[in-house]
């Protein structure tokens, strides 16, 4: 999770709704 976390947010100080939308889109390309 922390990896993810990391490797998807480039910059500090990301709101975590921001991340989650993110995270939902490279989930695919994760996988």
């Amino acid at each position: 999770m922390k990896s993810t976390l990391t490797h998807v947010i480039p910059t500090p100080g990301v709101p975590s709704k921001t991340a989650k939308k993110i995270r939902l889109q490279f989930a695919p390309f994760r996988i």
